[in-house]
Order: C-alpha cells, then sequence, then structure tokens
C-alpha cells in the first residue's frame, strides 16, 4: 500500500496537532474483508542530518465515536462523526495539556494521551440506510527508513518523524454488503483525513523513546526507555470517556436514515 508524507520547516517547539489530507491510491479496495487505511501525520520532532530512524509502535483499542474535532472544530460539532483512540480526556474542547492530565489512555504506551481519530466508516445498506462499521485502530510511530538518501530536496534538507496511524475496520461482519461511505459522505476515500493531538504525558521521555526504542528490536529492546520505570508498555484495552460525548444517535441503536450531520452522498466508489 502507498504511503504519503509532508514537508515542513522542522520545529520542536510547535505542539503537534496536525491535519492532513489524503489521496489513497486507486487500488484501495474497501471490500476487502479486513481493511485498512493508513494516514501520515507529521509530529514536531526534527532528525538531525544523518540520522537513521526505525520505528516503534502505539497499539490503541476503540475510545469513542462521535462528531467531535476539537483542532478544527472546538467547543461545536464537526461536520461528520469521527472514530477516535488514545487519552480518555478527548472532547469538544481538547487542549495538549488537559489531553495530558487525562485519567488513562486505550494505548498500550500508556504515557500517551494523544488522541488519534479519523471519520467514521459506514455501510450503506440496499434500502439505503446507514450501519456503523466496527472499528479499532493501531498506531506505528515514527516512521520507518533512512532519512538522509537523498528523499529531501536541498530546500528543505531536514526530515521530520512521522506518525504512521491505521484504522482497522471489521468488514467480515457486514452482510448483503452494497457500499461503503465515510462519515462525510464520501464513497471513494479521496476526503480521506486524519488528525493527531499530542498528549505525551512526558516529552522528554518521548525524545529519549525516539532515541532508544527505533532500532529493529522496537519497544523489546533492553536500552528502550519507554520500559524504564511504572509507565513502561502495556495493554491496548477499551476505557471509559471522561467527558460525556455529545447526545446524538450516530447508529449504536440500528441503522439510520441518514448519516449524522445530514452529509449528502457524494463520488462513485473507486474500482480497484
Amino acid at each position: 500500500m502507498q504511503e504519503w508524507s509532508l514537508n515542513i520547516p522542522p520545529s520542536r517547539q510547535t505542539p503537534g496537532n496536525i491535519r492532513l489530507h489524503l489521496l489513497p491510491p486507486s487500488s484501495l479496495n474497501l471490500t476487502m474483508v479486513s481493511t485498512s487505511v493508513r494516514s501520515a501525520i507529521v509530529v514536531a520532532s526534527a532528525l538531525a542530518p544523518g540520522s537513521v530512524a526505525q520505528l516503534f509502535t502505539v497499539n490503541c483499542a476503540p475510545l469513542t465515536l462521535h462528531r467531535g474535532d476539537p483542532i478544527l472544530f472546538p467547543g461545536v460539532m464537526s461536520p461528520h462523526v469521527h472514530a477516535v483512540v488514545g487519552g480518555t480526556r478527548f472532547a469538544l474542547n481538547l487542549t495538549n495539556e488537559q489531553a495530558r492530565q487525562a485519567k488513562a489512555t486505550t494505548c498500550d504506551k500508556r504515557l500517551d494521551k494523544s488522541n488519534y481519530w479519523q471519520p467514521q466508516l459506514y455501510h450503506q445498506r440496499r434500502d439505503g440506510r446507514f450501519e456503523l462499521v466496527e472499528m479499532q485502530g493501531i498506531m506505528a510511530f515514527p516512521a520507518v527508513g533512512d532519512y538522509n538518501t537523498g528523499v529531501c530536496p536541498q530546500s528543505h534538507p531536514v526530515a521530520i518523524l512521522s506518525v504512521f496511524f491505521e484504522f482497522f475496520y471489521n468488514t467480515r461482519a457486514v452482510k448483503d454488503f452494497n457500499r461503503w461511505v465515510w462519515a462525510m459522505g464520501d464513497v471513494t476515500g479521496y476526503g480521506l483525513h486524519g488528525d493527531y493531538l499530542n498528549g505525551w504525558a512526558d516529552q522528554g521521555r518521548l525524545d529519549r523513546a525516539v532515541e532508544t526504542c527505533t532500532g529493529p528490536n522496537g519497544v523489546n529492546d533492553a536500552g528502550c526507555s519507554l520500559n524504564v520505570g511504572p509507565d513502561g508498555p502495556g495493554r491496548s484495552s477499551r476505557q471509559p470517556v471522561e467527558v460525556a460525548p455529545p447526545n446524538e444517535e450516530i447508529g449504536f441503536n440500528g441503522p439510520l436514515h441518514k448519516l449524522p450531520g445530514d452529509n449528502p452522498v457524494t463520488g462513485h466508489p473507486v474500482q480497484g
């Protein structure tokens, strides 16, 4: 599957709340039994010239589904439903500091109180109604590869650490398939986007993890700083949200006659 990246000026001062729109390849086929969609999100940390990065993974269970997007629509409902994983403080209003104060996280790295979200996937039935498709999310952080092999243009010589995150949907459970529709009404996937709000509880530990946990053994390396102390790797698990979501029916109680936010269905599915 093709991957995407984004070149921006490096900075260690920005909070790392990033939104990226994606153009998936025409080979993306959402009729598969197990579907994955990969998004590339850039975090606020620069690699020194000559650095070599591998990856460590952050595995997260689902947290909530609702029309929240505290980056683009703080305090009000987003135009469409998002599938959210990560810190339990997620709400319509959320700052980086509030995210770091979350009581728990659905991710297996307990220091990671960040939130990751993308539009929820629906199945539009033959009767025109929409039903939720079960989701679970898996993150990879940072990106794989040698960043000093000439892939960067001279105007942007320092690469940026990337977060590639994948959301997996249980399409096997959908019977009598008709077509997939993203929550914003898109049937092609060309409007797919991902969001990341940085909530790592200890930025210093995160910086050290980038240095010590990205070798061939990842977090299993004896020198990985995430394995030190009480906040080492745990297990991803479902956790209750601390702030109640908006009181809106989004499909938990059965198929809907229209998408939440009243989004019209647009486009034609891409044939893989």
